[in-house]
């Protein structure tokens, strides 16, 4: 079926190509977590009232400007996946969102005491998390066969080079004078033994 044909496709399923860009749907959840670390990672580092008031659970001082320096780094590399748009760099970049949202939403549900759902934020916290790892995710999965330039190869020319190469190491340490030939052992020599007899008065014996 033609990708113009199908519109749904051609935003939820990535198209295969060697230097593939990334499909439409995670260019515009990535640019969403963008525009949501400009205000968490920017508001908490600085102290913002109006990010702390809004903030689903109550921060400490530390813990806020923490957070706000996680958030802030993390900013960095969702803007260079959305520019870049490409899945060469975006496979790490993704990885480490599911990893650290999926990390976060598992906690999250642990100390869900900590909330309050009488607030809008926390709904918006457990939405936004859910959704983002769920997307991640997804494309974890749909790109898992993807081949990107500087991937190693495939485990079956990967075994041969192995092979290869340690065939060529074997047929060289064969062939080296070293190991072809043992090294004669080391005996004294007489000057050693006139000067061990000066010293102690005595040659040693056999």
């Amino acid at each position: 079926m033609d990708a113009r044909t199908a519109p749904t496709d051609a935003i939820m399923i990535p198209a295969a190509s060697n230097d593939q860009r990334i499909s439409p749907l995670l260019s515009g959840v990535t640019w969403l977590e963008v525009a949501v670390l400009v205000v968490a990672g920017g508001g908490l580092l600085i102290a913002h009232p109006v990010v702390v008031g809004i903030w689903p659970w109550s921060l400490a001082p530390f813990n806020l400007r923490f957070l706000g320096a996680l958030y802030t780094a993390a900013l960095v590399a969702a803007f260079l996946q959305s520019w870049i748009g490409r899945w060469a760099p975006a496979r790490t970049v993704t990885t480490m969102i599911f990893v650290f949202t999926l990390v976060v939403t598992a906690l999250s549900f642990v100390h869900r005491d900590r909330f309050d759902p009488a607030k809008v934020e926390v709904w918006v916290w457990f939405v936004l998390y859910i959704g983002v790892c769920a997307n991640a995710g997804a494309h974890l999965w749909w790109y898992r066969n993807a081949s990107v330039a500087g991937s190693p190869p495939r485990s079956g020319p990967r075994a041969a080079l192995l092979a290869q190469a340690m065939s060529i190491s074997m047929k060289r340490r064969a062939r080296s004078p070293s190991a072809a030939r043992p090294s004669p052992t080391k005996t004294p020599s007489p000057s050693h033994l006139t000067s061990s007899t000066k010293r102690g008065g005595r040659a040693p014996t056999r």
